[in-house]
């Protein structure tokens, strides 16, 4: 049994110091390929902006674009990983190899695609909304449009530009009422369509890593404020939908139970500073016996609080045996904690609280989903205007009556500056 996480790209390249915390919590940690960058393949876009069953490369559909030099800076971090890769603890996922001739009828998929209906539809919702474009903005660099010497390569245009149809301070923007643009300070409109594509880019991608960890059950790891603020909006704006279904029904056991797993965290403390100065080949080190026992301690720990939310509708008693599994697995980290005294590492769990700074390191937080799985919590997440403004209460309550069966917890993992953002 392993616990293993995909880190979620941006427009810059991955940095070592996130390889390296990743490995330091995950059995395995998987990179997207510098080359792949649509939202979806191609081929299937026809298909689910039209309803036609046919398949035809359209080209690229709203790309993640790159900051100058990205290649050449993927390949030298990438490089000091070469370890790690040997070994089977990093692994950097293939390009898809999309089908490019037309078909009629079922459209052909790349192995291992995320499924492009649940990537696009609720990108497609996200991009509607000026609070998710305005969230997902925090993480793009004040300066980013200045150093870009190639701006059509940060900010691709493809399918899904289309038109826009907008007002930003009862300005006309452009022609499409569904798509939200970039609402924050910029010296001309230019500027403000560039920002809007990397803003509407950042949002699809996340949606096709989520995608993708929810298929291979998966967790998801960031380093990037805009895409941590995002994944918290999704999943308060689920919780106030779970909790309006239920509002003239007694609470489903199973959605109270992991309403309050969700303020279980696990916090790992460490001093940042000498982990910029480690080597990948130190950090694989740190991968002792004593770490496998941590991790398997904590993988446990999830399986028996999952066990725990089906089995207990007693409120005080779901609480006794959580914090009894979690005293189990903090007594499993000690000897990883004694090995690792150099780094300061401090692994902490807590239910109902996040210590800050308790340790005075940098915190990782992973959090788990207070959902079945994360597909459910980003659909209701990514809809809840429709939801609200259409009703559909009803809807979502059979919906979540028909969530028996939770097999995983998964969560997923907010570097430091993210605390304040819930």
């Amino acid at each position: 049994m392993t616990d293993s996480a995909l880190i979620i790209p941006t427009e810059r390249p991955y940095d070592s110091n996130s390889i390296k915390r990743a490995l330091l919590t995950y059995d395995k940690v998987y990179l997207f390929s510098p080359d792949d960058r649509d939202l979806i393949p191609s081929n299937v876009y026809m298909q689910l902006t039209t309803g036609m069953p046919i398949g035809m490369s359209m080209g690229p559909v709203r790309p993640l674009g790159k900051i100058d030099n990205y290649n050449e800076s993927f390949e030298k971090i990438i490089g000091g990983f070469s370890d790690a890769i040997k070994q089977g603890s990093l692994e950097i996922l293939s390009t898809p190899e999309e089908d490019k001739s037309m078909t009629i009828g079922a459209v052909p998929l790349p192995n291992d695609s995320p499924p492009p209906d649940f990537v696009f539809y609720n990108y497609r919702n996200l991009i509607s909304s000026p609070e998710f474009i305005s969230v997902v903005s925090k993480g793009i660099d004040n300066n980013i449009l200045s150093l870009a010497k190639d701006i059509e390569q940060l900010a691709p245009a493809g399918q899904e530009d289309g038109s826009f149809q907008l007002y930003v301070n009862e300005q006309h923007i452009q022609t499409d009422f569904r798509k939200a643009v970039y609402d924050g300070f910029c010296s001309s409109e230019e500027e403000r369509l560039i920002l809007t594509r990397l803003c509407h880019a950042r949002l699809g991608f996340l949606m096709k890593s989520i995608g993708y960890c929810d298929t291979k059950g998966i967790s998801s790891f960031t380093t990037d404020p805009g895409l941590a603020g995002t994944i918290q909006l999704l999943e308060r704006n689920y919780l106030k939908v779970v909790k309006e279904a239920q509002a003239e029904i007694e609470p489903l056991p199973l959605f109270n139970n992991l309403q309050k797993l969700e303020s279980l965290v696990f916090s790992e403390y460490l001093d940042q500073s000498i982990l910029e100065k480690m080597a990948p080949k130190e950090i694989l080190k740190l991968r002792t016996r004593a770490w496998g026992k941590s991790n398997e301690g904590k993988i446990n720990l999830k399986s028996q609080l999952r066990l725990i939310s089906i089995e207990n509708n007693n409120p005080l008693r779901f609480e006794d045996a959580c914090k009894k599994e979690i005293d189990e697995y903090l007594k499993k980290c000690k000897d990883f904690e004694h090995e690792t005294s150099k780094l300061k590492i401090k692994l902490l769990c807590n239910l109902g609280a996040i210590l800050v700074g308790g340790s005075g390191g940098a915190p990782l937080l992973e959090q788990l989903i207070a959902a079945p799985t994360i597909g459910l919590m980003v659909g209701i997440g990514s809809a809840i205007a429709f939801i609200y403004g259409e009703k559909r209460f009803p809807e979502i309550l059979d919906i979540l009556k028909k969530q028996e069966e939770l097999q995983e917890l998964k969560g997923y993992s907010l570097y430091k500056p993210y605390i304040g953002l819930r």
